[in-house]
């Protein structure tokens, strides 16, 4: 086995590409202070509106940046397919963004915290 086979460069090329990704991603990563906005109670299969408010407290602009992308709990669905998302958010800039959940069974939820994640610059 030598360092000429076609597949090393291949597995060479993929694993720096990630180590980029990841070190690009790392320096330019997006400052946002997320607030999400949920009634405190809803029927079961009545659609539960959050709305969210992301502002960029960084100093570099945002791209591509998509809020809760953590999975709802058990037995919570999203009404649109969709993620919220922003394409570009400048320093200073607020946008308003909006999520559509349905409770599928009677019971309490617990929704995670606000998480924004963003697949600049690669979308590794």
């Amino acid at each position: 086995m030598t360092l000429l086979m076609p597949i090393y460069l291949l597995s060479f090329s993929l694993a720096s590409r990630f180590v980029v990704d990841f070190v690009a991603g790392w320096i330019l990563r997006p400052r946002l202070a997320i607030t999400r906005a949920t009634p405190k109670s809803a029927a079961c299969h009545e659609t539960i509106r959050g709305d969210y408010t992301v502002r960029n407290v960084g100093r570099l602009p945002a791209w591509n940046v998509y809020v809760d992308a953590i999975p709802l709990p058990r037995f919570v669905a999203d009404a649109a397919a969709a993620l919220p998302y922003v394409g570009h958010l400048a320093p200073g800039e607020e946008v308003e963004l909006r999520r559509e959940i349905i409770p599928e069974k009677r019971g309490s939820y617990l929704l995670s915290m606000s998480v924004a994640d963003s697949a600049f610059p690669f979308g590794l």
